[in-house]
């Protein structure tokens, strides 16, 4: 029995299996239909990247070139590994940094940064970021997809095609339902689903829903569905998985994001989908293809050498030959040998601006696609702010390449509290300079409203001998570094073991005021440089007064200081100095005294 579109519509209202499955693949046949330029579409942006055709996107095979051949000057796939290795390879690091937090939350939002980060080490997230930021500029939307199993975060490339939402649902980029849509061998499918293993054996599909390729044939669709809910404990978000009328999953789901991050070069301005380069890009392929073409069929024809004789001239043709210093017979006229001008200037001047226009629509110069830097640029500080110029075009790619990492840390925050809610030892190895560690989660309970997750990357430091020998004379100038570890980052620019020495008083300072905070007395340690760590305690102290802090725990801070100030001035020495102080005195009284008797003269006090 056919559903009605309510029922299409409201397929996660459905109760029976049987009828859920069917009005969700109804609703996802109808969306598909209606969308199905969607695919075409990707097929032929794919194509384009790729020099032929590929299976598997769509009905219909795009064989968008010579396939012996392939395009001769591809600007898609050019411009398209350009900006990958100019954005892509950058590694956004997601930092959750704290607003007016105390030492506590901070050092538990560094635990959760350490967590973050081992998590995108242990899952390869950067290299599949790359692989949805090279799927972005192809079909416009590049997909990573997360979840848990067994008892570990994962991550996945999903390819783009694979999600499907309805595009009027979808106006203004937030759709309520998303599907995933996936061919996995039969045999896999049993294996993960026992309970329905005969059922998926039986499975048979028409040739159509396999696209036309028999190779598929043992290929099972499998429908992945999600409706988030509609509000706060409206209880009608819902996660299923089926084939054909089949239920493999289902259950309710509260949370209020898709499990999936999304990356696009160009947001559309309606709907969900993005805009790739290759969509960009496609009318000058064309009209280079064009142009090539004709080009092409221009030197086939004319620029070929020719040789005039004339009928009545006597000349063996067979003297005329490749050899070198061949003497050719003839009576009358000579031979004429001429190659005649086969592409004129205008043709091959619009080639060459068709592909210059391609760069510009990107925002890139032919200089970068030659991994080239322009000429009379040889410091690091020039050569940055070269790039700091060519970047501007795409600052807005790049920052939302930050904002796709960041939401993936979000997502691994969200599926740790998931896995240390049922397993209080779950940990991840997080790898960094320091070594490696061990972070539990449970021991982050940082309330998420309490830090701001930002993004930073991670290549901040130039790559080129120059680029490191000028950073570093900039640090010496601004006084950031001493002259000693000025020579060493020379030769190992390791910039963060600088910092973590430079920085240590004001992170202990910083667990010293917490511990006041908490009411805990802390007292100063005869070994660390009070001198540097006091000032802190003592704007802190200033500044909580003003905050009205109770006076216990104002006390605290004082008696810091009066401990601090013994330590670094010890009776002992003020004692000693008081003493020198009271020499120093005397013996300028005798000085002055002595030069009186030798010059004849008293005091005045003595007249």
């Amino acid at each position: 029995m056919q559903n009605s579109n309510t029922e299409q519509l409201n397929w996660f209202l459905e109760k029976e299996k049987k009828q859920l499955a069917d009005a969700l693949n109804a609703r996802l046949d109808g969306i598909e239909k209606s969308q199905s330029y969607l695919k075409e579409r990707a097929q032929l942006y794919l194509a384009m990247y790729g020099n032929k055709h590929d299976f598997g996107i769509g009905p219909i095979e795009y064989d968008y070139s010579d396939p012996t051949h392939g395009l001769t000057l591809n600007v898609v796939e050019i411009m398209i590994d350009t900006l990958a290795s100019r954005v892509g390879a950058n590694r956004p690091r997601p930092y959750f940094l704290t607003d007016e937090g105390n030492w506590k939350q901070q050092e538990q939002a560094k635990k959760l940064n350490k967590f973050v980060y081992g998590q995108f080490s242990r899952a390869e997230t950067y290299d599949k970021g790359l692989k949805a930021f090279i799927c972005a500029s192809i079909f416009g939307t590049g997909v990573l997809k997360h979840y848990i199993k067994e008892n570990q975060i994962e991550s996945e490339w999903v390819l783009p095609t694979e999600i499907i939402v309805d595009q009027k649902e979808a106006l203004y980029g937030s759709p309520k339902t998303l599907f995933q849509v996936r061919y996995v061998a039969r045999e896999v499918l049993m294996h993960k689903y026992p309970k329905h293993a005969k059922e998926i054996k039986n499975i048979n599909y028409d040739t159509y829903d396999i696209y036309g390729d028999q190779t598929l044939s043992n290929m099972v669709k499998v429908v992945e569905a999600w409706h988030l809910p509609s509000g706060e404990g409206a209880g009608d978000g819902r996660h299923v998985i089926c084939v054909k009328d089949i239920v493999l999953h289902d259950e309710q789901y509260k949370k209020k994001k898709f499990p999936f991050s999304f990356y696009r070069i160009y947001d559309p301005v309606l709907g969900f989908y993005g805009k790739g380069v290759a969509e960009a890009l496609a009318p000058i392929q064309l009209e280079i293809n064009k142009t090539i073409k004709k080009i092409s069929q221009a030197l086939h024809l004319v620029s070929v050498p020719r040789i005039f004789i004339e009928r009545n001239a006597k000349v063996k043709k067979n003297h005329i030959n490749n050899q070198i210093g061949t003497i050719v017979e003839y009576e009358g006229n000579p031979p004429i040998f001429d190659v005649a001008r086969s592409v004129s200037p205008e043709l091959s001047g619009y080639l060459e601006n068709l592909y210059a226009k391609a760069f510009e629509v990107v925002g890139l110069s032919q200089l970068t696609a030659q991994s080239r830097k322009p000429d009379g640029l040889n410091s690091g500080k020039a050569i940055r702010e070269f790039n700091d110029i060519e970047t501007e075009r795409f600052k807005r790619v790049a920052k939302e390449y930050e904002n796709f990492y960041l939401d993936i840390a979000d997502h691994y925050v969200e599926l740790g509290k998931e896995i240390a809610e049922k397993d209080k030892s779950y940990s991840v190895l997080s790898i960094g300079k320091e070594g490696t560690e061990k972070i539990k989660f449970k021991e982050i309970n940082l309330d998420r409203d309490a830090a701001v997750l930002q993004s930073y990357p991670t290549n901040m430091l130039p790559k080129e001998p120059a680029g490191r020998l000028e950073y570093t004379q900039e640090l010496l100038q601004a006084g950031f570094i001493g002259q000693e570890e000025g020579l060493e980052l020379l030769e190992f620019p390791d910039i963060k073991s600088v910092t973590n020495l430079r920085t240590s008083p004001y992170k202990i300072a910083q667990r010293i005021i917490n511990n006041f905070l908490e009411g805990k007395f802390l007292e100063p340690d005869q070994y660390h440089k009070n001198a540097l760590i006091l000032p802190y305690i003592q704007n802190a102290l200033m500044y909580y007064e003003t905050q009205n802090l109770d006076d216990d725990k104002l006390n605290l801070f004082r008696d810091w200081i009066d401990q601090a100030l013994l330590i670094i001035n010890p009776p002992e020495q003020q004692q000693t100095e008081l003493e020198g102080e009271v020499d120093a005195v005397n013996e300028q009284q005798l000085t002055e005294g002595e030069q009186v008797a030798a010059s004849g003269e008293l005091p005045p006090e003595q007249l």
